[in-house]
């Protein structure tokens, strides 16, 4: 019963990403072409934005790897800097689909105040709606064990090159 509400709740999500929001796209842009600007002008719009969010996207972008490789570099996980690097890629999207709905989102998430707002409720749905468990392996006879960390690792060594052969033999 859970995987049927899923596949109807991912149907319903695609018809509203598929149908609902063109529409709704096409009937503000006609809207505006009808009342505010002409043809020249709401086309003119459309491309400005997406000329003017990827250069935002990619700077953004460029400053949210920064922070990710400095993060990595001072031995920290960089869930923040990869948070927002998904947002800044979503904002992307978002700004390459023509449309002053799906513009706004992604300027919104162009902005560091509007990815924060975003990153706060997600974080908070995640957190109400993903149950997370950790288990530490111990056998029942030990009783409770500090929990350790392993990490397993394999090395290879470089195969050696003629010049390491030739001095070896």
């Amino acid at each position: 019963i859970a995987r049927t509400a899923a596949r109807v709740a991912v149907i319903k999500l695609l018809i509203i990403l598929f149908v609902v929001v063109p529409i709704v796209e096409l009937t503000i842009l006609l809207l505006l072409n009808q009342f505010v600007l002409t043809w020249f002008w709401t086309l003119m719009l459309v491309l400005g934005t997406g000329i003017v969010g990827a250069w935002l996207a990619n700077w953004q972008g460029t400053q949210a790897w920064g922070r990710i490789r400095a993060d990595l570099g001072g031995g920290r996980m960089p869930t923040d800097a990869v948070t927002d690097a998904v947002l800044i890629f979503l904002a992307g999207a978002f700004l390459m689909t023509p449309g002053i709905l799906t513009d706004l989102l992604g300027f919104t998430l162009l902005v560091p105040a509007g990815r924060t707002f975003v990153k706060y409720y997600a974080f908070r749905w995640l957190k109400r709606h993903l149950n997370i468990r950790t288990y530490a392996a111990a056998s029942p006879t030990d009783g409770p064990q500090p929990r350790r960390q392993f990490i397993d690792t394999d090395v290879a060594d470089d195969p050696p090159t003629q010049d390491q052969e030739s001095h070896e033999a």
